[in-house]
């Protein structure tokens, strides 16, 4: 069953909480959208107060399929401890449903390769 909203913003932080730099990976899955619904990432964390973001901003390209858009945002690089990827996702129209996937890749330490 879809349901037409207003306007509804969403916010997501994907956050590395390990001790080992990763790269961190978010798919945003929006289904039955009718209407708007731009994802978007901050390299900081939004004000959710303001809906501002203090750092610079991606809009997240989204590829539309029968019944749902999906897109995915990929850190540019290793992140340390507490950094993170930050979405932001707005949500107006007719929706079933949003969500969103993390994943996490972890860099093998040096001298846990074997050559071979």
């Amino acid at each position: 069953m879809s349901t037409a909203v207003t306007t509804q913003t969403a916010y997501v932080d994907v956050v590395n909480t390990g001790t080992v730099p990763a790269t961190l990976s978010a798919t945003v899955t929006i289904g039955a959208v009718v209407g708007g619904a731009p994802v978007t990432a901050c390299s900081v964390a939004w004000n959710t107060v303001g809906d501002s973001c203090a750092g610079t901003t991606t809009t997240v390209p989204l590829s539309t399929l029968v019944g749902s858009s999906s897109g995915s945002c990929t850190s540019p690089g290793l992140l340390a401890k507490d950094d993170g990827i930050h979405l932001r996702v707005k949500v107006g129209g007719v929706v079933s449903t949003v969500t969103v996937t993390a994943t996490t890749v972890v860099p093998r330490p040096a001298a846990d390769r074997t050559s071979g």
